[in-house]
């Protein structure tokens, strides 16, 4: 006898919360948007859905956890909180299906650039700008078998999964651009589609095994930190650079000017070579860029690949503490809407907050908008992260004496 249904637990105004970051999204939205024309449907008169209305029932749905699904997300544009704030008519689940179809998803793309554009600019190292610091990386998403589109490979069976290729600014942990796409995309193809003339790209090997097309990045005006696959490097030495004191303690045991390939006519370059290496580290790591040692030491460069590992951990934040792994819409636009809606949100969370806010921040938050805790809890609490935040703690990967790359 089959189980009975459990009905959804039925959403209340007072569980949801964050109505000012929407209207913060809501006016960098109709900023963006003329420069996007609309689907030709968006002016019927019978359309009561429209793509601010759709794009911001995104927002909250990724801003309140307690919105689990789509029905959920419908249930709450008929709260009358909802309609006031948001400016939306009641949706019913046809409405909200067929509009994953009608709604550009690049449209959203803009909205987040136009977000990281006005954060301010910060100075580095070198003169270098910390805020055009970007390292670039993907992660994976699996995905429902009944959605072909995103087939990635097939392993004793087909596998299906949307990747994320991320722009992610070592200056504030923001997410400074995204591309979604399926799992077949290559990372350097991604990235491609993404070049910004000023910004800095800080990679692994997928990224460095291709010398044309770090010839590409320089040519667009772009600097890059990469890391080679050293086993298959054809290196040409045409200088060898004088290493300091303090490039010598990180562990760096190389600093050259050198050609990048093997046959005369491939060859590509000049590029600056960097190697760290020390005995308890389980293979040199070989780093290729195109700043000067008077724009950037090869310690520099060696720590600012180490921070590379960053991304990681945004990555785990956006899995585990965003609600993306339930998707609202399933077509190839569907999902991207919803990606690109879940970095919004990690941007104006942590822009309100001043960091990215832990799993316990969150809860403090949901419980001050159901009037469970005080505002004094509230603020005790957010003086508690912060105070956890700015404490010293070690490297999350020791120091680089503990350094030990993957293979």
């Amino acid at each position: 006898m089959a189980a009975a249904r459990v009905p959804a637990p039925k959403i209340e105004a007072a569980q949801l919360r964050h109505w000012k970051l929407i209207e913060q999204f809501q006016r960098v939205l109709d900023e963006v948007s003329p420069q996007h024309p609309p689907h030709r449907s968006e002016h019927d008169p019978r359309r009561t859905l429209h793509q601010r209305d759709y794009f911001s029932l995104f927002l909250l749905g990724l801003f309140n956890p307690v919105i689990t699904s789509m029905r959920g997300l419908c249930q709450a544009s008929r709260l009358q909180r909802t309609q006031r704030f948001l400016g939306i008519l009641p949706v019913s689940l046809g409405s909200f299906s067929e509009a994953q179809s009608l709604f550009d998803a690049r449209l959203l793309q803009a909205v987040l650039e136009r977000l990281v554009a006005d954060l301010p600019a910060e100075p580095g190292p070198g003169g270098v700008d910390l805020s055009a610091l970007r390292v670039v990386d993907s992660t994976l998403w699996y995905v429902l078998p009944r959605m072909d589109w995103a087939t990635w490979r097939s392993q004793y069976k087909d596998q299906r999964a949307v990747r994320l290729h991320i722009k992610y600014r070592l200056a504030d942990g923001l997410p400074a651009g995204g591309l979604p796409s399926n799992g077949v995309l290559c990372e350097r193809k991604a990235l491609r589609h993404q070049l910004k003339a000023g910004e800095f790209y800080i990679g692994d090997r997928n990224y460095g095994m291709n010398y044309r097309y770090l010839e590409e990045l320089e040519s667009a005006g772009c600097g890059f930190l990469m890391r080679l696959r050293q086993n298959h490097v054809k290196v040409e030495t045409l200088q060898e650079l004088p290493l300091s004191q303090g490039d010598i303690q990180v562990g760096v045991c190389r600093d050259e000017l050198v050609m990048l390939g093997e046959r005369a006519l491939c060859k590509r370059g000049p590029f600056r070579l960097v190697v760290v290496d020390r005995p308890d580290m389980e293979e040199p790591v070989w780093l290729v860029s195109n700043q000067t040692a008077q724009q950037l030491s090869a310690g520099e460069l060696a720590g600012l690949y180490r921070r590379r590992w960053e991304v990681e951990g945004f990555f785990r934040w956006l899995k585990c503490l965003l609600p993306c792994r339930h998707w609202f819409a399933e077509s190839e636009n569907g999902v991207a809407i919803q990606i690109y809606a879940a970095l919004i949100c990690a941007l104006l969370l942590t822009r309100r907050l001043g960091r990215r806010p832990s799993k316990r921040m969150l809860e403090m938050l949901a419980f001050h908008q159901m009037q469970t805790a005080s505002e004094e809890e509230l603020a005790e609490a957010l003086r508690l992260e912060v105070q956890r935040a700015t404490r010293v703690r070690k490297p999350r990967y020791g120091s680089l004496q503990n350094w030990k790359p993957s293979r």
